[in-house]
């Protein structure tokens, strides 16, 4: 076989395979909505599981809680409700090549309302898509993700806050809770205007900002980038524990050295390589 019909047969091939995935795509975009509801009293969990789909939390004006999502011939969820756990899940289904949406549709947003004042457990995942959560309390709040972004704002939780992505960044804003982990890799981690017991914030080739941030413990860890923070208080409030290399660092205004500075019972620590680390207090 000589060259040309060599390229040929590859270039016939690939036109084979574009076309039998646009044909796993088919049908994709006849979406139907659909509505999971129940009076919040006795739920003491909301769980919801998405694939490759925006999810978005935020207060309904109605008095239940409603969960309003798309399906198709090949997106579709199960819906249940047992011991105080509200769920809705995507299924896998078969004959999908792994599960790839292949982006040829576009996917409405999956949103989830609940009712103002009122308060539970909450765990919203999603892969391939941003997650927000907004103007809510709860007991506790987990928001996964994977390859997309979360953003999490004016929030009340007694209990902890738990962010965890990868590839995309973290966003937590005027928000008071027990304590906060948030975890990416490759991307920005920013906090602004948290009230917290204790804060822990991990990336990796990306930046981490804290602005007014009042905590008693934080550990804060990057590499190949800088760590900028705002604590409320004075320098005596704090005991400082600081290590980059190849860069500076700044402790209320003062060039200093690796290791720790102050001797206040609140205690913070940031880790960096390759990246500068900035720590400045705001009475």
């Amino acid at each position: 076989m000589n060259t040309t019909k060599a390229i040929a047969y590859g270039l016939l091939g690939l036109v084979i395979f574009i076309a039998a995935m646009f044909g796993l795509g088919a049908g994709r975009g006849n979406w139907e909505e659909r509505r999971f509801s129940c009076a919040p009293e006795g739920v003491d969990e909301i769980f919801v599981s998405a694939k490759n789909i925006r999810v978005v939390v935020e207060p309904g004006s109605g008095s239940e809680i409603e969960v309003t999502y798309h399906v198709s011939d090949r997106v579709v969820f199960s819906e249940s409700f047992a011991q105080g756990r509200m769920s809705l899940v995507q299924e896998n289904v078969p004959g999908r090549w792994f599960g790839w949406d292949w982006g040829l549709n576009k996917r409405p947003e999956l949103t989830v309302r609940i009712p103002a004042g009122w308060e539970a457990a909450g765990d919203f995942r999603t892969t391939n898509g941003s997650l927000n959560a907004e103007g809510l309390n709860f007991t506790q709040l987990r928001l996964t993700s994977s390859n997309g972004s979360i953003k999490a704002r004016s929030l009340t939780v007694t209990g902890e806050i738990k962010l965890k992505t990868s590839n995309s960044s973290i966003a937590l804003e005027a928000a008071k809770c027990g304590s906060a982990d948030l975890d990416t890799s490759n991307s920005s981690i920013k906090v602004h205007n948290v009230i917290t017991d204790e804060i822990t914030a991990k990336t990796s080739n990306s930046s981490i900002a804290f602005d007014r941030v009042t905590c008693a413990r934080a550990n804060l860890t990057t590499s190949n980038s800088s760590i900028r923070t705002s604590l409320t208080g004075t320098p005596d409030d704090y005991s400082v524990t600081v290590h980059t290399s190849n860069s500076s660092i700044h402790v209320g205004g003062a060039k200093v050295g690796n290791g720790t500075h102050g001797s206040g019972g609140k205690a913070i620590r940031l880790r960096t390589s390759n990246g500068s680390i900035r720590v400045d207090f705001t009475p």
